[in-house]
């Protein structure tokens, strides 16, 4: 008995049939797909409220603690004064503010969570997912989003900034100057070192206060300082080298040093003499110390100077003071100098005034990183 197969016209007739099932079910699939991760992120962000939910709970077992608001950035939640620690079975937010009620979430328009590049929003007590506005951030050295502000497409002092410094940290900063092309971008916060394996932002526990050396004449002032601000920061791989020349031109005393420069990526100090100081050479220096004339008119105002500072005996005008403030750190070291003094030693402290006096043997003073990126 002879088999019979199919006959080619019979062939051509499945490919098509099974063609056109697969243009009918693959739009079907995706969408599928995308609904999935949609709800997925809803899922996420539901599980997120809840966990601050209770992490303000925990709180408040410790002291009453009934913040108006919080706000995420770079996937860190800050209530009121305290960084929540924020675990959640899912994705992190990555910014976005929320407004509380006696420790409870306001589920209403107020509310806005951002995860790359997706908005989760609340309309009529539901979470609706839409694509986040990205206008309002400008991109920076190909590493930083400065949010504008006055939306004015322009980057304006004391913008904030959220800079990816190496594949694991996003850390946020505020245009501090500009100089023609270049931006100058300070750390919101002071970072500490303390070993090559423990480092990061200062904090209660790593304070990160560091001497200005000053021990006779022909000191170097900044050199402990920088040596510090070099070690803490040397992992920010996607951050690029700066140059550091600067000069004390109205250094006129007995201690101090006369200028700092960089040469083919090593930067070095001068001391009184004019000489190189023996032993000190930082090589691929990726962050500097604000300059004087930088934060010298801050004086109570420009309250992104004064992020985690210890502000318990703040005398200023209280609407510049932050809420974040770190017990026993009171400033941070400023490249500076004053004809009318012989020491060296400037930093921002607690009175809100740039100070211009050396504060035994700098112990209530830490290091701000400064980076300069290209606009």
């Amino acid at each position: 008995m002879k088999s019979k197969g199919f006959t080619l016209i019979e062939l051509l007739a499945v490919i098509v049939i099974l063609a056109i099932i697969a243009l009918i079910a693959t739009p079907i699939i995706i969408d599928i797909i995308e609904d999935s991760k949609k709800e997925a992120l809803k899922r996420s962000a539901e599980n997120y409220l809840k966990a601050v939910e209770l992490a303000i709970a925990k709180e408040n077992l410790n002291g009453e603690f009934n913040p108006n608001s919080c706000t995420i950035t770079s996937g860190i939640t800050k209530c009121g004064d305290k960084t929540l620690n924020v675990t959640v079975d899912g994705e992190l937010p990555e910014s976005g503010e929320i407004m509380l009620s006696n420790g409870t979430i306001l589920r209403d328009s107020t509310m806005i969570l951002t995860y790359n590049d997706k908005a989760l929003t609340y309309e009529s007590g539901k979470l609706v997912l839409g694509e986040a506005d990205l206008t309002k951030y400008i991109k920076l050295g190909e590493i930083c989003k400065v949010v504008d502000a006055n939306e004015n497409n322009n980057i304006d002092v004391g913008e904030k900034a959220t800079c990816q410094v190496n594949d694991e940290n996003n850390y946020t900063f505020y245009v501090l100057s500009r100089e023609g092309s270049n931006v100058n971008l300070i750390l919101d916060r002071n970072v500490y070192y303390n070993s090559d394996s423990d480092y990061g932002l200062a904090d209660e526990t790593n304070t990160g206060l560091v001497a200005w050396n000053l021990s006779g004449k022909n000191s170097t002032g900044p050199k402990d300082a920088l040596t510090y601000l070099y070690n803490a920061t040397k992992t920010w791989t996607n951050v690029p080298n700066i140059n550091l020349n600067y000069t004390d031109n109205e250094n006129t005393g007995d201690y101090g040093y006369t200028g700092i420069e960089t040469t083919s990526g090593v930067t070095k100090i001068k001391d009184k003499s004019g000489n190189y100081v023996t032993g000190f050479e930082l090589t691929n220096l990726k962050a500097r110390l604000p300059k004087y004339s930088e934060v010298s008119d801050a004086n109570g105002t420009n309250s992104y100077l004064y992020d985690y500072l210890d502000l318990s005996m703040w005398n200023k005008d209280q609407s510049y003071k932050p809420e974040n403030s770190i017990p026993g750190i009171y400033g941070y070291w400023s490249l500076a100098s004053s004809p009318t003094i012989i020491i060296y030693a400037f930093y921002v402290n607690y009175d809100g005034i740039v100070s211009n006096n050396y504060v035994g043997g700098a112990s209530n003073s830490g290091v701000r990183p400064v980076i300069t990126l290209n606009s």
